[in-house]
Order: C-alpha cells, then sequence, then structure tokens
C-alpha cells in the first residue's frame, strides 16, 4: 500500500483508541513511528530465525540482495594471504557467502596460448618483458608462446570455496593447523566493523566474493502532507510485503499507545509537584 494509505490505516486504528489524540499526530510525527515500528518488525524477524519461517521470506523477499565483489585491499596490518572487502553501506544482517578463487590446474605448462590465463607456481618466470612471481597471474598474448625464467606456470581455472568465518583466537589457532588452515575448498573470514577480511591459501588468486544479506529498507515519507517541503519531494512508500506493512502499522499504533499513556504520568507529576511546592 502507498504510504498516504498507511497514514489513513494508522489514524484509523489509532482512532479507536484515543479519537482525540490521533489528530495530534502530524504526518511527520507518523512517518517517524512508522519508521520505528519498521525497525522494530524487522529485527524481530531476524532474531526469531531469519530464512527458518516462511514469515521472514514473504516479508524481507524485497529487501534481500545477492552482491558480487571483485575489489579487493590490502595494508600493513593485513593478515598473510589476507584481502579486505568493504561491507556495502546498505548492509544490514548477513546470510550467507561464498568465493570465488583463481587456482592453478595443476597441470604443468611449457606452451603459453593467446587470451588464456597463467599462474605461476613455483619460483619467477619472465614473459612479455614483464616479471611474474608465484602467486602473479597474466595472460597471453599473439605471439608470445613462451616464457623465461626457472619458474613453473599452470592454467588457471575457478573453483567455488566455502568461508569460514573465524574470530580472532580462533584463527591465531587455525591458521596454523594443517586440517583448519585455509585451502581451495576452505577460506576464513575475519570481522572487522565495515569490513570482511579473506584470508586464502597461497596457492590461490581471490577473484570474487559473493554475499547474500538483508540490506537497510529505505525510509518512508509522506512528504506531499508534510508543513515544510521535504527532501526527496516526492512520496516514499513501505518498500516490505503487504504482510510486513499490515505489521508495521499494527506496532506503530502501539507505540503511539505507549506515547499516549505516558502523557497522563507526565501531568500527574507535574500537578503533584506544584502540590508540594505550595
Amino acid at each position: 500500500m502507498s504510504i498516504q494509505e498507511m497514514h489513513k490505516k494508522f489514524r484509523v486504528y489509532f482512532d479507536k483508541i484515543d479519537s482525540f489524540s490521533a489528530a495530534e499526530y502530524t504526518p511527520e510525527a507518523i512517518d517517524i513511528i512508522l519508521n520505528k515500528a519498521q525497525d522494530i518488525v524487522l529485527e524481530e524477524l531476524i532474531n526469531t530465525g531469519l530464512e527458518k519461517t516462511q514469515t521472514f521470506s514473504d516479508y524481507l523477499s524485497s529487501i534481500i540482495v545477492k552482491s558480487t565483489i571483485n575489489t579487493f585491499s590490502t595494508d600493513s596490518e593485513s593478515e598473510v594471504n589476507g584481502k579486505y572487502i568493504n561491507i556495502p553501506s546498505d548492509y544490514r544482517k548477513f546470510l550467507m557467502d561464498r568465493v570465488v578463487l583463481k587456482v592453478p590446474d595443476c597441470v604443468f605448462s611449457t606452451y603459453i596460448e593467446n587470451g588464456v590465463e597463467y599462474i605461476v607456481t613455483e619460483g619467477t618466470v619472465i614473459y612479455n618483458n614483464n616479471i611474474y612471481i608465484k602467486g602473479n597471474i597474466f595472460t597471453g598474448y599473439q605471439g608470445y608462446s613462451t616464457y623465461k625464467g626457472s619458474g613453473k606456470i599452470s592454467k588457471v581455472k575457478l573453483v567455488n570455496s566455502k568461508v569460514r568465518p573465524v574470530t580472532r583466537d580462533t584463527y591465531q589457532m587455525d591458521i596454523r593447523n594443517p586440517f583448519k588452515k585455509p585451502s581451495t575448498e576452505t577460506v576464513l573470514r575475519l570481522e572487522y566493523k565495515n569490513l570482511f577480511e579473506i584470508i586464502i591459501d597461497d596457492s590461490s588468486v581471490l577473484y570474487q566474493y559473493k554475499i547474500d544479506y538483508i540490506r537497510n529498507p529505505v525510509q518512508m515519507k509522506y512528504c506531499s502532507a508534510y508543513s515544510v517541503p521535504c527532501v526527496p519531494v516526492s512520496d516514499v512508500d513501505c518498500e516490505l510485503s503487504l504482510e510486513a506493512q499490515i505489521k508495521i502499522i499494527d506496532v506503530a499504533v502501539q507505540l503511539a499507545k505507549s506515547i499516549l499513556l505516558q502523557v497522563p504520568q507526565t501531568k500527574n507529576t507535574n500537578q503533584e509537584n506544584n502540590k508540594n511546592n505550595n
């Protein structure tokens, strides 16, 4: 339903509680209450099992994002073979992730084909006047079918690998454990405030990071009813499902009711203070 319809239903439902106070809520105030209610509904769903319930899928399908990231970074604080990944700006809740690695196909190559990617598996090679060390990837060019140097190369293949999240304490132990350290089948993930760090094994190159997550929904605004023009000028509807919108209105009415119940208490407290002062 539109934001206009949500405002109308809010006023109708709240009017049944207090017909005098319903008219006191401005469109701006109702938007604040509706957006707060939306946040509450979203957190309740996240905290009660995510996709374990059909309700979750029905309510939040419009804000579940599948993203592929292929830009990575490092700095002086990076772990060995670690790559930083910026968490999307609209990220709210993690669902699942996986990576695509570029790895050697384990077949030693001596002849370089045009347009084919190769990875250095041992030592150093010189190809097309460029020097490549272990782990470097280069692409074959027309007219350059051989390389120089004592190193070895293999063609590159893509593999899908699982991601295992680890704490910093666990990481310090796992990175030394031959059965738990990164491999072509499983990589490790450390989490920071706005970053993930993916740690791979030294024979692989991180090609893609794929993440499914819940993003933050847009903030609803009934701008056309505001007393002062707002930005954006056009109305912003709730983007969740109709079922979620109905739930949001119910929660918003309860929030408004709780505010209403606090008003008399404040008045009574003030009256009591006045009596004591007299």
